[in-house]
């Protein structure tokens, strides 16, 4: 995989805008799931998890000031998806043993591999918009 830098974007100004409209939108989509979006929609979850991926891609390459491989910019978010996965069936685990009901993060394997996947999703496309901008 190729790299991707800052020149990408033509200049670190604009990656540094993109990470702060990733980040106001992650923020924005956090807070409307604490109005319980989660149990009212089915596709809430999904658009964070996916939203978070794309936002975690900018963080990281935004943070090695471009330069950093697409390859590892993955792995980077591949791990912490896990990571957070990890804590989100731990944080349902306690809540339903300690308060009886689970949390909205839900807890379901199907449910944790679909958002791993969608967070790698997002991680993708943001990479491949990065790469078709460069050419």
């Amino acid at each position: 995989m190729a790299s991707v830098t800052n020149k990408d974007f033509h200049s670190p100004q604009k990656l540094g805008n993109c990470l702060v409209l990733a980040t106001l939108v992650v923020i924005a989509g956090h807070a409307a799931g604490s109005i319980w979006l989660y149990r009212a929609t089915d596709w809430f979850d999904n658009l964070l998890h996916f939203a978070g991926g794309a936002w975690l891609a900018l963080a990281v390459i935004f943070f090695f000031r471009g330069e950093i491989s697409s390859l590892k910019t993955f792995l980077i978010v591949f791990g912490a998806a896990l990571i957070w996965e990890i804590f989100e069936a731990g944080l349902n685990l306690y809540a339903k043993n300690a308060y009886g009901f689970a949390t909205p993060v839900g807890g379901a394997t199907g449910d944790t591999i679909l958002d791993i996947i969608l967070g790698i999703l997002g991680t993708l496309i943001t990479l491949s918009y990065i790469k078709t901008k460069k050419q």
